[in-house]
């Protein structure tokens, strides 16, 4: 027996969408049953606005509203006017609504979402704002012919708007590829928004302004007035700081230093952990701006934002470490609350290059500087280092994989793997492993400032000319948690768990560096 259907005309169906009726007074029609439509059927935001006033005329039960209108209306029905990458997705201004078919999709998602209401039975009023909808729509329909710079936005859609100019660090700046009109647009709602206070707005016009942009020339008083607004209505150390940068270098003070303000500003952001404040303020004890001068304090404050930084560096985050490790190699290479040894100052600098080196594609504001601050100090450390070791190279090979200990630090397992070649030689690789409490297992900082290379790495190589290995039970590969060197039979000795599962035995290990870890 065929299954019943009912067929649909585009009037009738042009009825129901803008709730002159409903399905359940098509006759034939039944929960589930199959409809078919004379034509198809695109819902408008015309349509939309057509029932929403018969919604709030009629008022129905939230369930008959799903059951015989929205469900099958929406199974039956595409919508038109929806922009080509998706919906709320415009390309050259995201945050807004600039498409009928959004409006209809929020209005058809938020009556879904109706379902989980308590009590089916109340009407529509109770749990719906069906005149915030129709007012939404009407300014819409009033201006979808204008000009968008035309458009009378709500404070609301302009912060949805400006918001896509704000970006973080590492983020793509919007800026660099809006169009001219979306930047004109972005101007106008900052005009209106800021002496609202709005906090996105006066972030955006802030940074905008923190030097030139496309949205807006460098303007430091503009930006000043910008972050001691967010600072008094926020009090986020964020802001403390970018303020202090502005009074340090005397940004709108004819480049002279307010340096009381920017110790005020450098100290609140340090007592809130804020790492740029915190060095910073070193640098103000290094050099005795604002306060009494002090190497020791300076020192120390470099070394918790290092040791705060590094752990993150370690876990794969993006950090301000290339700074913090910058300002201790400076420490190190001017004797700043520490002896001067310019070897441990060299690993520092080869740190702050590698650590700038992966966020050169970010160009944050300063990296320049930054960069060529560690190139010269590299420069003037390997000159001081000279007369130390003169033309001794370091030596090339050891006795021992040493630095296998370090991939085991932490208690992280590692995987032991061989590979021979045919002149007899072979490369002994170890791994560091994920466990069952860190699945993601953090780097290794590889330093080695004889060799100037420095790498996030969790694998380390090296090269034996004349290597003899065993694998328990001939295996191809091994895991392993402890290594050292067995005097009695000449060897290294790998463990898991206390039973020896590799044998190595070899004249000795060179360390394998690629090219890529290498300052350049």
């Amino acid at each position: 027996m065929a299954e019943k259907h009912i067929i649909i005309s585009p009037e009738t169906m042009k009825a129901i969408a803008r709730y002159e009726t409903t399905f359940r007074h098509i006759p034939g029609y039944y929960a589930g049953c199959k409809i078919e439509l004379e034509e198809k059927f695109s819902y408008g935001i015309d349509d939309l606005l057509a029932a929403m006033e018969h919604l709030r005329r009629e008022d129905p039960e939230v369930r008959d509203l799903l059951a015989d209108w929205l469900t099958p209306l929406m199974a039956n029905s595409t919508i038109e006017d929806l922009p080509k990458g998706g919906p709320f997705g415009d390309a050259e201004f995201p945050g807004l609504i600039v498409h009928g078919g959004e409006y209809v999709l929020l209005a058809m998602g938020s009556m879904r979402e109706l379902r989980g209401v308590p009590h089916p039975d109340w009407p529509l009023s109770s749990c719906f704002d069906v005149n915030a909808v129709i007012a939404d729509l009407k300014r819409f329909i009033d201006r979808r012919n204008k000009p968008i710079l035309e458009w009378d936005l709500t404070p609301e859609e302009m912060e949805n708007y400006v918001a896509r100019f704000d970006f973080e660090e590492g983020d793509e700046d919007r800026t660099e590829t809006a169009t001219e009109t979306a930047l004109e647009l972005c101007r106008r709602c900052l005009d209106v928004l800021c002496p609202l206070e709005s906090e996105i707005a006066l972030r955006v016009r802030g940074y905008a302004c923190y030097g030139d942009s496309r949205l807006y020339k460098c303007d430091w008083e503009t930006s000043r007035k910008c972050f001691e607004k967010l600072f008094k209505l926020t009090e986020d150390p964020q802001y403390a700081n970018t303020l202090g940068y502005i009074y340090y270098y005397g940004r709108c003070n004819n480049r002279v230093p307010q340096y009381e303000d920017a110790f005020r500003c450098f100290s609140y952001g340090a007592a809130n952990t804020y790492y740029e404040s915190t060095y910073k303020l070193g640098d103000m004890y290094a050099n005795g701006y604002a306060c009494a001068k002090s190497p020791k304090t300076a020192f120390h404050l470099y070394l918790s934002v290092y040791d705060d930084c590094l752990d993150r560096f370690l876990a794969g985050e993006d950090t301000t470490f290339a700074d913090a490790a910058l300002r201790l190699a400076g420490a190190y290479h001017r004797g700043i609350g520490v002896d001067a040894d310019p070897e441990t100052a060299m690993r520092f600098y080869l740190q702050a290059w590698y650590a700038i080196q992966r966020r050169a594609d970010r160009n944050d504001y300063g990296d320049a500087k930054v960069r060529g601050s560690i190139r010269k100090g590299i420069e003037e450390v390997r000159q001081l280092l000279i007369p130390l070791n003169g033309d001794q190279r370091i030596p090339e090979t050891m006795p021992v994989p040493s630095l296998f200990h370090a991939l085991l630090a932490r208690n992280y397992p590692c995987e032991l793997t061989f590979r021979q070649h045919k002149d007899g030689s072979g490369v002994l690789k170890a791994k560091r492993l994920p466990t069952r409490s860190v699945p993601e297992p953090e780097y290794y900082l590889f330093t080695d400032a004889d060799r100037m290379a420095c790498a996030l790495t969790r694998e380390i190589s090296y090269k034996m000319p004349d290597p003899v290995v065993k694998f328990a039970g001939d295996a191809k590969k091994v895991r392993f948690d402890y290594c050292w060197f067995n005097e009695k039979d000449g060897c290294v000795d790998f463990y898991l768990y206390d039973e020896v599962v590799a044998k190595v035995w070899a004249s000795d290990f060179q360390l394998a560096v690629p090219k890529a870890w290498r300052y350049a």
